[in-house]
């Protein structure tokens, strides 16, 4: 994908042609087809973030401050404390050119 694409689907992410974000609140997991996630309050803790594929714990141990946000391919999320936005993404977020 060469950065004009990558440009344009985070434009088109960010004023919701892919739908509106999902607000996760509480501890339990929420899958779907996201590109990016954005902490909404202070000291959110990712328990556990499927990102491109991967299983990601290294934010566990981690506060995050209001305003982090992490790009990806976000299949499932899972907070320990605090709440943020999971911005939707099509399924060929990562092969369109």
């Amino acid at each position: 994908m060469d950065n004009n694409s990558l440009l344009q689907k985070t434009y088109q992410t960010e004023f919701g042609v892919y739908g509106p974000p999902t607000a996760i609140t509480g501890t339990s997991a929420i899958a779907g087809q996201f590109i990016a996630f954005q902490v909404f309050e202070a000291d959110t803790v990712i328990e556990t973030m499927t990102l491109n594929g991967v299983v990601i714990t290294a934010f566990s141990a981690t506060t995050l401050p209001a305003g982090f946000i992490v790009y990806g391919l976000i299949t499932s999320i899972k907070l320990s404390a605090g709440n943020g936005l999971a911005y939707a993404g099509n399924n060929n977020v990562n092969t369109q050119g």
